[in-house]
């Protein structure tokens, strides 16, 4: 414990007593009538604080514990200094059967004891009066509720900042969420303890138990798996970095510079564990990668560098199970991505979360300081520099230059403005607390919104005057007949859907059937190309592209913006291998995703996708030319950017030697790929090939490589017959 965090809870501590003191002085009676009354109460409170339920290994941390419900039946029954009284020894009892050092369990009692007090004064000042329950006072019962945990939140939150110096604003907001997110059902208990408590009911207090247990095994158990299931996939990272004595720990290392950047940059805790999870589990794809082509320091085949360039799809794909890891899928699937688009996937940067940006900084950052078997390791020095020049380009400016200050012993806010950092903090998505969105459209199904409104309604009829009873049973009728005939009209679409795919009607005539306005396009993996194919479809090609290349993202599964302004809808099976393309006008409803989702079901059933087969390899450029001159243009220096920083970096920089060569050539001069290092340039007048040599020979040598490799130059030759080129290529 901090000094500061000292001082806090000493001062927290008195004035607890000093504002209990002050109730006793202006109260009648400070315990009650019957001092035994607060005995089960107190075992309650005793039983619900020591079964709590730990998070992420932490003894100091719980995710729910249901004290609090004693606490409020007390302070309902008897006053707030009966309900102060149980709060604080429930917390000396458990906290001191586990040893915790004295200031932490002062601190734990204080902020229970100054939560109910404060609450429970409001209480009183909003008419509530001890012992009494009745349905005038349950405003004050709600303020009641209400009010606990935010007192609480606000208590803890500024120890927290006290300790830590984290962010007060984030802090408060987190804790204020998670202690709102259970106290409406602590609230609830409470209630029911306090509406059957009577010096001779008392005994229904033990018949809460199996409600408690239950709640907390149930809890428990939750939590349980997801820390097994995190235990797992970190061992199973753990495996694949062994695989290669040249990887291996590179996963703890990206873990732990990510871990060291949110720290700097005081990302709040919950992003913070969910980044630093990403980078843990960012590499798993690589498990489909023979270990050979990891480690080679050869020229690698095409399929050999597909099966490279797929490992973070895979990655996504072994996470997309788990629904905690539905965010650290989508930021590992990116994680070799680039700021300027031109990425693996060439996923458009407005669309590659800061998240993955981080990764692919720390990702590169350990690949360039770690030796490989075709270069040596790069000085700290040499890394940050290259961060810093490609800044803007492969990477994000801000996050660059922020790691870059941080691995050099920096403080990012040394390089960031306030601005700028506020600006990077500002783009991490937030982790919910709250409901999810898809729950909360759950919750406003027509069938549930029916079944809430005939419950109060009967509840109504025997707790309020009868005028409300009868709008309420009005409104439960209206809305059970909204539900019922909404049910009828979704089966008799999905029905005239199915009927439409078993008569051999097109897939857009079904969704038609179905009253659904949208095109289809259906997608078959071709794994030659590493890459979708679209069937015969009536959908503008631009779409299509656009949507086979969506088609590559695991989690391209909900509305998504076309850039012709249609919405998508992808459906996906167990096996990924074939998809269902909806676009239309405007998002399609929930009942027209299932819709879709049934015509899915017929696509993957009906359509086989595409066999591995050589036939099927799209034929080499050069094999399209007629006889004629071509111009060759060998990037000498090709295999220095590939011994001195890798296959895949070595194919983009021959990719863009290829654009730069493109961007140059005249009229109709086009340029073609003849082999990994060489591109030939078709000339439509062979006498102008000095020139067009001129031209390449001044703007190659600006096509950017690696440090500690020498730039690219051109070797020209001229073939007069294509076949030739395949002859110097395999020479």
């Amino acid at each position: 414990m901090t000094p500061r965090l000292r001082w806090y809870t000493r001062a927290l501590t008195l004035g607890v007593v000093v504002f209990a003191a002050a109730l006793a002085a202006d109260s009648r009676r400070v315990i009650p009538a019957h001092p035994a009354m607060l005995l089960p109460l107190l075992a309650l409170a005793i039983g619900a604080e020591a079964l709590m339920v730990a998070a992420d290994d932490e003894a100091t941390a719980h995710v729910l514990s249901f004290s609090a419900t004693a606490h409020i039946a007390t302070a309902l029954l008897f006053g707030p200094l009966a309900a102060a009284l149980v709060a604080v020894v429930a917390v000396v009892a458990v906290d001191g059967a586990r040893l915790v050092p004295p200031h932490w369990v002062a601190l734990n009692a204080s902020m229970f004891a100054a939560s109910i007090l404060v609450a429970c004064t409001l209480y009183q000042q909003l008419g509530g009066r001890p012992g009494e329950i009745s349905v005038g006072m349950i405003p004050a019962v709600l303020v009641l509720g209400l009010t606990r945990p935010i007192v609480n939140a606000v208590l803890y939150s500024v120890g927290v900042v006290l300790a830590t110096g984290a962010s007060v604003r984030q802090v408060l907001i987190d804790n204020l969420v998670e202690n709102l997110s259970v106290s409406a059902s602590e609230l609830s208990i409470g209630a029911l303890i306090v509406s059957e408590y009577s010096p001779t009911r008392w005994m229904m207090l033990p018949f809460l138990v199996p409600l408690l247990i239950s709640v907390y095994r149930s809890s428990s158990t939750l939590e349980r798996l997801q820390r097994e299931t995190a235990a797992a996939l970190r061992g199973f990272a753990r495996v694949i970095d062994q695989r290669d004595p040249n990887t291996a720990s590179h996963t703890e290392r990206v873990a732990g510079y990510v871990e060291q950047f949110v720290q700097a940059i005081h990302l709040p805790e919950r992003e913070s564990k969910r980044l630093v999870a990403a980078a843990r589990y960012h590499d798993l794809g690589k498990v489909a990668v023979d270990v050979s082509t990891l480690s080679s320091n050869r020229r690698l085949t095409e399929d050999e560098l597909r099966a490279i360039r797929s490992h973070p799809r895979l990655s996504a794909r072994v996470l997309a199970p788990f629904h905690f890891a539905r965010d650290i899928a989508t930021y590992t699937e990116l994680h070799h991505e680039r700021y300027d688009g031109t990425g693996y996937y060439r996923v458009a940067p407005k669309e590659i979360p800061i998240e993955a940006h981080v990764l692919i900084v720390a990702d590169s950052f350990d690949a360039m300081t770690s030796k490989r078997p075709y270069r040596p390791a790069l000085t700290i020095a040499e890394a940050t520099a290259e961060l810093r020049s490609k800044a803007g380009s492969q990477f994000h400016p801000l996050v660059a230059r922020a790691f870059a200050a941080m691995v050099e012993g920096e403080q990012p806010t040394t390089i960031l403005s306030e601005a700028e950092l506020r600006q990077l903090k500002g783009l991490f998505s937030r982790v919910p607390l709250a409901l999810p969105t898809r729950q909360v459209r759950d919750l406003m199904r027509p069938t549930v919104i029916a079944c809430a409104v005939t419950s109060a309604a009967l509840v109504a009829g025997v707790t309020t005057e009868s005028w409300l009873a009868v709008i309420l049973a009005a409104a439960a009728i209206a809305a059970d007949s909204w539900a019922v005939l909404g049910t009828i009209a979704a089966k008799r679409r999905k029905a005239a859907a199915t009927r439409a795919l078993e008569t051999s009607a097109t897939l857009d005539g079904a969704l038609q059937a179905a009253a659904v306005d949208a095109r289809t396009v259906v997608l078959r993996w071709d794994a030659n190309a590493d890459t979708y194919r679209p069937v015969e479809t009536a959908v503008d090609p631009q779409d299509t592209d656009e949507v086979a290349r969506r088609a590559l993202r695991v989690f391209t599964d909900g509305d998504v913006r076309l850039a012709s302004g249609k919405h998508l809808w992808l459906s996906h099976d167990e096996n990924w291998e074939v998809r269902l393309a909806v676009l239309s006008a405007k998002p399609l409803s929930r009942l027209e995703r299932q819709i879709a989702n049934a015509v899915a079901a017929h696509v993957h059933a009906h359509v086989s996708p595409l066999a591995a087969s050589p036939s099927l390899r799209a034929p080499a450029a050069h094999e399209h030319q007629e006889r004629g001159n071509l111009l060759a243009v060998k990037l000498e220096g090709f295999d220095g950017v590939r011994t001195g920083a890798g296959h895949l970096v070595a194919r983009r920089v021959a990719n863009d030697a290829e654009a730069v060569i493109t961007s140059v050539l005249r009229g109709d001069d086009t340029a073609v790929r003849l082999a990994e290092d060489v591109i030939g340039v078709r000339m439509s007048d062979p006498t102008a090939a000095p020139h067009i040599q001129q031209r390449i020979t001044a703007c190659l040598g600006n096509v950017a490589v690696p440090i500690r490799v020498n730039r690219l130059s051109p070797v020209f030759s001229i073939i007069d017959d294509p076949a030739d080129a395949q002859t110097s290529e395999a020479a």
